[in-house]
Order: C-alpha cells, then sequence, then structure tokens
C-alpha cells in the first residue's frame, strides 16, 4: 500500500509490477511533520532487487535459495538468456542482475550491453564456468562490472551483490555530469 499524507492511493497485489506516477500540484507544501513516518517505509525499501540470468533452471533455483536467505535480497525475476533478461530488467529494473555469460538465443556479453544502456546504475554480475583472461576482457568490454566464476565462495558474490549502488548513488567509476 502506498500512502501519501495518510491518505491511501494505491494498494500492493503481490505479483504484480506497477510503475507508479506521482504528478504534486507545483504549490503542493506539506505540513512539516508530513513525512516523519516516511523513513521507515523507506529503510523497508533497501533490500536490494537481483535479477537471475542462466539457462539452467537448477542453477536458478539454487541461486534464488541461497540468496534468499540473506535477508536484505530481493529476487525478483528470472530469466533463462539474455533477451528475457532485457525484457525484465525494462519491467523490473533490478538493482543487480547475475547473468551467465554462455547462453541460448542472446549471450550474456550482448545481453550486458543493451541492460547498461536501458539501466546504467543496474550492477551486471557475470557467473561463469570459465575464467581465461581473454574472458574478463570481453566481459569488461560489455560493461560487465563484476566477473565471478562459479563455484567461487558464497561471500565473494554476496559481497559483489552488496556493493551495488543504491538509489541516487554513483556507480563506481561514473561521474556525476550535473
Amino acid at each position: 500500500m502506498l500512502q501519501v499524507l495518510g491518505r491511501k492511493i494505491y494498494d500492493y497485489i503481490p505479483g504484480l509490477r506497477r510503475k507508479i506516477g506521482l504528478r504534486l500540484h507545483p504549490y503542493f507544501n506539506p505540513p512539516p511533520d508530513a513525512l516523519a513516518g516516511s523513513s521507515a517505509y523507506i529503510d523497508g525499501m533497501n533490500d536490494i532487487r537481483v535479477l537471475i540470468v542462466d539457462d539452467v533452471e537448477e542453477v536458478r533455483q539454487d541461486l534464488s535459495t541461497l540468496l534468499s536467505l540473506a535477508g536484505d535480497i530481493e529476487i525478483v525475476g528470472e530469466a533463462s538468456n539474455g533477451l528475457e533478461a532485457i525484457q525484465l530488467v525494462e519491467t523490473l529494473c533490478p538493482r543487480v542482475v547475475l547473468m551467465d555469460l554462455e547462453m541460448p538465443v542472446m549471450d550474456g556479453y550482448a545481453a550486458a550491453c543493451q541492460i547498461k544502456t536501458i539501466l546504467p546504475t543496474c550492477r551486471v554480475i557475470a557467473l561463469t564456468l570459465h575464467g581465461d583472461k581473454a574472458e574478463r576482457q570481453r566481459a569488461t568490454q560489455s560493461g560487465i562490472d563484476e566477473f565471478i566464476v562459479k563455484g567461487a565462495p558464497l561471500e565473494t558474490l554476496m559481497e559483489a551483490i552488496r556493493s551495488a549502488p543504491t538509489f541516487g548513488q554513483i556507480p563506481k567509476g561514473e561521474k556525476n555530469e550535473h
């Protein structure tokens, strides 16, 4: 449920994702205590929204189960290829995309390029079986932020996910142009 000044303006329906636009009158001037209760609501929105992309269903399920147990991570969706990932990024706006690099339909390299165009603040973490130098270099050129070889310690993955920028924070390596 979304409330503005104590008045319900939107009900949340689990599983249904909607973008909400709120237009305020130019002379809107709330009383000083109007936003006092909003900090608790905003604190609850700090879960890291993660999209998992892998062509192997068991890998997606295992990652989803493990990451959900962390408490501060919300799995917002799963995709089995890069094309599905791009479509889900457009609608779900995750903070992090965990993505296999070798997949049918569209690989993780091409998908990462498009995801960074659609949502530049999204952190793309590559999960792959191969960790050679050429693959890492190609991943970096594709806009992938972090490169993790499957089978690495869970702490490595958790650290990469948790280092994703929070809302309003500029991602590492980017400059504020304003």
